[in-house]
């Protein structure tokens, strides 16, 4: 019986190293698997924040050029996060995550119910009744606004003489009436029009609060008392259109559109109209001035976009969908200036579950960042401004928008820009007229980079007396 037990021992120590050696084997695949990507996560709390601000998109090319334009980690804005290579995987995967990586106080500004802060099923809800306002027949109903608010808008910035001067102002105006006009379908009082901006202008400014906690006399106390003073104007808005629409008054706005469906709240309202106007103002007043910006530095491109509009267009007849399909070089202009200052810096989203990226496997809670900054980075010549990257060999517009990771300006998947159409035609309405009519001189330009990236330009804007 000993030598029984004797013969049984080796074979079990045998079995038990065995059984160790895989164990160690498991532990360090999984080990592997959960490994991090490289990267420095910067300061306690504020992780590389303070760097980050200075300008996102330029610390980002850095960050991923320091790693060999691999995938890397860091810390920004309180958040863990993942700096996503610019590869069409990367930017797939991004596009398949629903969650917004946003800090949790935006939700207090732009709208708990608001498209980009609910989740499935209610974004679903949310985004199938914002998506009536922008069918294409509304959108084409939006056009004879847009060109009478850029008509009226160019005209007084003409009025104002041959002084240089900071053309932010002029555009933040136009921008806010423009977009708000569309969304209320009504036009308000010079006074009201800039009360309200100023509203707008201090509750969107909660979004940089580093200290969100409501006690009087707070910075954050002041913005939500703005947001219910903006509200509150709004739902007076509301009240009185909803009575014209059920006497029989034809839907026409953006707000109507969500006023005659069924089971809309009015706080939904509410934080429908924030959320349009939060996703619209501050990008178009971005891209209008990086337009004219790269307009000054173009001046032989200037000319051929001058040209092709006044083919397409008389200068006082109704600017239609069938216009702005002749106006390809123009569209091309408006892409690469799109591609070399996107107005925002980074498309976020943050992860309900541990997810491999790259081989490295990102934990649960973590945030993925991609940068439009990055996909820019990679085509030949990224810094020449070039209109051939968008058209095709016919002339023809190339249009790379659900190509994010060629053209990441509006996004992907299901958090897609839902107003990307809306944008481009009063990006495009806006074009046809000044460059029709009007000569831009631009004096100086500084690029603006947080939290949004564009050119601010000084300048002047005066009619054109004699045709180019």
């Amino acid at each position: 019986m000993s030598t029984t037990i004797a013969g049984k021992a080796p074979k079990a120590a045998i079995a038990g190293i065995a059984a160790c050696a895989l164990s160690a084997v498991l532990v360090f695949r999984r080990w592997r698997r959960r490994r991090l990507p490289p990267g420095s996560m910067g300061w306690p709390l504020f992780g590389e924040t303070l760097q980050y601000i200075k300008d996102p998109c330029a610390w980002a090319l850095a960050k991923l050029e320091q790693h060999g334009g691999s995938t890397c980690k860091s810390n920004l804005l309180f958040n863990k996060c993942v700096i996503l290579a610019p590869t069409e995987a990367n930017a797939k995967l991004i596009c398949s995550k629903s969650l917004l990586g946003w800090p949790s106080h935006w939700k207090n500004v732009v709208g708990r119910t608001s498209l980009p802060f609910v989740n499935d099923p209610v974004h679903k809800r949310i985004r199938n009744l914002s998506s009536r306002a922008f069918t294409d027949v509304q959108l084409d109903s939006y056009l004879p606004t847009l060109q009478a608010l850029t008509a009226k808008h160019l005209q007084l910035w003409d009025a104002r003489g041959s002084e240089n001067r900071d053309l932010y102002f002029d555009i933040k105006l136009y921008a806010f009436e423009m977009a708000q006009t569309v969304i209320m379908g009504l036009e308000f009082p010079a006074e009201k029009i800039k009360r309200q901006m100023h509203l707008f202008e201090k509750t969107c400014s909660g979004l940089m609060s580093v200290f969100p906690v409501d006690i009087p006399g707070t910075f954050w106390h002041e913005v939500l008392s703005c947001r219910k003073q903006l509200v509150a104007e709004y739902q007076e808005i509301m009240d009185q259109r909803r009575k014209e629409l059920e006497a029989g008054a034809k839907a026409t706005s953006m707000l109507d559109q969500m006023l005659i469906a069924e089971g809309v709240t009015d706080v939904e309202l509410q934080d429908f109209c924030i959320a349009m106007l939060f996703a619209g103002h501050d990008t178009t007043l971005s891209s209008m001035q990086t337009a004219i910006y790269y307009l000054s530095q173009n001046s032989a491109i200037a000319a051929d976009l001058v040209w092709e509009v006044q083919k397409a267009w008389d200068g006082s007849s109704p600017i239609t969908r069938e216009t702005m399909k002749n106006l390809p070089k123009t569209k091309a202009f408006l892409h690469e200036a799109w591609r070399m200052t996107p107005p925002v810096a980074a498309w976020s989203r943050q992860l309900a579950e541990d997810t491999v990226v790259d081989g490295y496997l990102v934990p649960k809670g973590w945030t993925l960042n991609f940068y439009p900054a990055a996909v820019s980075n990679k085509v030949q010549s990224p810094k020449t401004f070039s209109l051939d990257r968008c058209l095709d060999k016919s002339g023809s517009f190339i249009d790379q928008v659900f190509q994010p990771w060629n053209f990441g300006i509006f996004g992907g998947g299901a958090r897609m820009c839902i107003g990307y159409k809306f944008s481009r035609d009063e990006m495009l309405i806006f074009m046809v007229q000044l460059l029709h009519k009007y000569n831009v001189i631009v004096e100086s330009a500084a690029q603006s980079t947080f939290p949004f990236n564009f050119w601010r330009v000084t300048g002047r804007v005066t009619a054109r007396l004699v045709p180019p």
